[in-house]
């Protein structure tokens, strides 16, 4: 019997700790919630996207980048991301909403975009694409803090604006520092 439940137990793990595409993720939550939820599920569904693509983004950074403006910012962001991420896991348990464990395919070519860029234009790009994250973002985030269905949701999103609007502001020094460096 014991050794039934253990084999119970590895099977709910493996299940647990498969990867969920973006879109398979919308597909199981836009069947199973109503339509005014819609906007909330959306919402942690890109949430955890956009952070897994920054948290990707900051860790190629910090090995790959030649300035110590950027090397500083991929590290500093990195643990911000990682703290985000833990809470948008959270919200979307307490939910009962699927997120992905990869990223939104758009989100998958800006990395790839990253990664190929080369040793010369790595920090500019970095910067770059960097910002257009932090703006989709930022806009994301504001949207769910006036309009999510969900209190704790609207909560998380305002108190996380002030982290993104921060981050907003240290990628433009950074640009700078960049334009002093090169």
């Amino acid at each position: 019997m014991k050794n039934l439940y253990v084999l119970l137990f590895g099977l709910m793990l493996q299940a647990c700790s498969l990867p969920l595409s973006y879109e398979k993720a919308m597909s199981i939550n836009e069947r199973k919630l109503e339509q005014e939820q819609r906007d909330d599920y959306v919402f942690l569904v890109d949430a955890q996207s956009l952070n897994e693509l920054e948290i990707k983004m900051n860790k190629l950074a910090a090995t790959e980048a030649y300035s110590a403006a950027a090397v500083s910012m991929a590290k500093k962001n990195l643990d911000e991301h990682e703290r985000m991420g833990r809470e948008i896991r959270r919200l979307a348990r307490k939910q009962k909403i699927k997120i992905p464990t990869e990223l939104k395919p758009e989100h998958a070519s800006l990395l790839d975009e990253l990664r190929k860029t080369s040793d010369q234009e790595f920090d500019k790009n970095y910067a770059r694409i960097l910002k257009q994250v932090n703006e989709e973002t930022t806009y994301r985030y504001e949207h769910i803090a006036s309009k999510g269905t969900y209190t704790d949701l609207r909560t998380y999103a305002a108190r996380r604006l002030e982290v993104l609007r921060e981050h907003a502001e240290n990628i433009l020094a950074m640009e700078k520092k960049l334009l002093e460096t090169y």
